[in-house]
C-alpha cells in the first residue's frame, strides 16, 4: 500500500474522529485497503458528516440512553441502546445522533467503491442500500462476531489486506441477508456452490496461497478468486467447503507454521514475524497463541528444553 493511499485514509478517519471529538476519547484507527476499523469511547452520541463509505458503528461496550438517531431513513428512537447492538449509514448519508453514555463504540468503514459491482451482482440489480436495516438498530450475532475479529485480527498494514477483505466480503453477504437482499435463486446456487471446489481450482488456489505465504506476503483476495473464476463470496464459501478453513485462517495457519519453523532454527521471534509476514511480534503472537495454545516465547522455551543434554 502506497504511503499516500495511507496518509488520505489516515486523514479521511481523523476527520470522522475529530467531528465527534467534544464527546470521545480517541482509541485507535485501523486503516486498511478496503475496510477501515475506528474504536473510540464516548460520553454521547453526536452525529458524522457523510463520506464514500458504508458504515457500520456497533456499541462494544456500555450502552446508549435516550437515543435519538437520524440516518435519511426516518428517526430511531430508545430508551436504551445495549451492547452488541449496531447501526448502518449509506455512503454520501450524513447522520445526526443524540444519546447519553457512556459507551465505547467499534466503526467499520467499508469503501464501498471497492464492494459495489460486485454486492450488485450477487443481489442481481444495483444496491443502493440495505433498506430497513438503515432504519433502526440492529443487532445480529454474526455481524457482532465479524466485527471483532475484523477489530482484533486487522493491523492496518499491507500484510493483512487477505484478511481484512475477507471480513469485508462477510460482512457485506450478511447484511445482503438480513436486508433480503440475495434472490432466492441465488441463494440456492450458492447453496449448491457450498460442494468443494473443483480440484484444479483448489490446486490453483493452494499453489496462490503457500506461494504468498513462503514470500512472507498476502496476496488479495480478489486475486485469488479470479484465478478460479469466481466472486469473493462463491470462493470463501467454497473454500472453506474445500479445506474446512476460511481463506484468511487457512492462510493465517500457514504463517503461524513459517513463524514456528524459523523460531524452532533459532529465530528471534521479533524476527520470525517478520519475515513470515506479520506486522509485528505481538501480532504473530496472538495468532500464534490461539492455534497453539502457548506463546511463541514459551514455544522457544520448549525447544531449548528439548536440546538440552
Amino acid at each position: 500500500m502506497a504511503d499516500g493511499f495511507k496518509d488520505k485514509h489516515r486523514q479521511e478517519a481523523n476527520r470522522f474522529v475529530d467531528w465527534n471529538d467534544h464527546h470521545s476519547t480517541y482509541l485507535d484507527t485501523k486503516n486498511a485497503n478496503c475496510i477501515d476499523f475506528v474504536r473510540n469511547r464516548r460520553q454521547a452520541c453526536c452525529g458524522s458528516p457523510p463520506s464514500g463509505d458504508l458504515v457500520l458503528k456497533m456499541v462494544s461496550e456500555g450502552s446508549i440512553s435516550d437515543y435519538r438517531g437520524d440516518f435519511g431513513f426516518g428517526t430511531i428512537r430508545g430508551n436504551l441502546i445495549p451492547v452488541n447492538d449496531f447501526i448502518l449509514i449509506p455512503p454520501n448519508q450524513a447522520n445526526q445522533g443524540d444519546g447519553r453514555g457512556p459507551f465505547e463504540l467499534t466503526s467499520a468503514a467499508i469503501h464501498w467503491e471497492k464492494w459495489e459491482t460486485e454486492c450488485g451482482q450477487l443481489a442481481g440489480r444495483p444496491v443502493p442500500d440495505f433498506k430497513i436495516v438503515h432504519s433502526r438498530s440492529n443487532q445480529d450475532s454474526t455481524i457482532r462476531s465479524l466485527m471483532m475479529l475484523g477489530w482484533q485480527g486487522s493491523s492496518g498494514q499491507p500484510e493483512s489486506e487477505f484478511y481484512e477483505e475477507m471480513i469485508g466480503s462477510a460482512l457485506i453477504f450478511r447484511l445482503l441477508s438480513l436486508s433480503n437482499q440475495i434472490p432466492s435463486n441465488t441463494q440456492d446456487r450458492l447453496d449448491r456452490k457450498k460442494l468443494a471446489l473443483e480440484d484444479q481450482s483448489l490446486r490453483r488456489a493452494l499453489e496462490y496461497i503457500h506461494d504468498h505465504c513462503g514470500a512472507g506476503r498476502i496476496g488479495s483476495l480478489s486475486e485469488i478468486a479470479k484465478h478460479c473464476d469466481l466472486s469473493r463470496f462463491q470462493f470463501c464459501r467454497r473454500f472453506a467447503a474445500s479445506t474446512g478453513y476460511t481463506p484468511s485462517d487457512y492462510l493465517m495457519r500457514l504463517r503461524v507454521e513459517a513463524a514456528r519453523h524459523r523460531i524452532a532454527d533459532g529465530a528471534s521471534i521479533a524476527n520470525a514475524a517478520i519475515k513470515s509476514g506479520f506486522s509485528d511480534q505481538s501480532h504473530l503472537t496472538r495468532f500464534f497463541t490461539r492455534i497453539h495454545g502457548i506463546t511463541p516465547r514459551q514455544y522457544r522455551r520448549e525447544i531449548a528444553g528439548r536440546k538440552m543434554p
